[in-house]
């Protein structure tokens, strides 16, 4: 009786398999498809892994990813610049850029050197004069006055823009997304540069340089 049972389930069991092979000869495209799910699998990762790549840029952070060409297009500077003005050279590293509805007008890089972090300001084309720039301190209010006084040199607001603000590279100060971005003359070629956002100000004061004055080496050194 027992042999009779263990028989009847084996003859059960082989024609369910020959049934669903039957079914599976009569869709060959089943059989394809998965055939090139298993074989073609490194494709599809891959392009899961791509697309996984691209989310995890456009969710991190501004300062570690890298700025779109476009960004900075309109400017005679780039990041990864170095800057050669007399005996001093600065690497631009890092950069607040500036947009006024939407266009770049302007951007602020900063070359770290040593303990310190000195800037260079460029501004959309066809302007071409830089602001060789170093950090200052001083009281500023969150309006940008229209006086100001650095280290004894009275100078006069000549530009005052609300701005949005895009923090690019490395070294870059820490700013919310808008600011009010504030030029100032002292006469001959003094000048700063004033960005205030979120209560804090942060201040800049240097000299003007018109294009013949420096040499700008592209990235790593090398000439454009």
């Amino acid at each position: 009786m027992i042999i009779t049972l263990v028989a009847a389930a084996t003859a059960l069991v082989a024609a369910t398999a020959g049934i669903l092979a039957a079914r599976r000869r009569s869709a060959p495209g089943v059989a394809d498809v998965e055939s090139k799910e298993g074989s073609g699998g490194g494709r599809g990762a891959s392009a899961k892994r791509k697309a996984g790549t691209k989310g995890g840029l456009k969710g991190g952070s501004k300062a570690a990813a890298l700025p779109e060409p476009a960004a900075l297009a309109e400017l005679p500077l780039a990041l990864g610049d170095v800057i050669v003005a007399g005996s001093e050279e600065r690497w631009l590293a890092g950069a607040l850029v500036a947009r006024e509805k939407g266009r770049v007008i302007s951007a602020l890089f900063l070359a770290p050197e040593g303990a310190s972090t000195r800037a260079v300001a460029a501004f959309a084309l066809p302007r071409t004069e830089i602001f060789w720039l170093d950090p200052v301190e001083v009281d500023i209010p969150a309006e940008p006055p229209a006086t100001l006084e650095i280290n004894g040199a009275m100078l006069t607001r000549r530009g005052r823009l609300p701005v949005a603000v895009e923090r690019i590279g490395q070294g870059a100060p820490h700013v919310g997304e808008s600011a009010l971005w504030a030029s100032y003359d002292g006469g001959g070629r003094e000048v700063a540069i004033v960005l205030a956002s979120n209560g804090r100000s942060h201040a800049w004061m240097g000299r003007r340089m018109d294009a013949d004055e420096y040499d700008r080496l592209g990235a790593g050194g090398t000439g454009d």
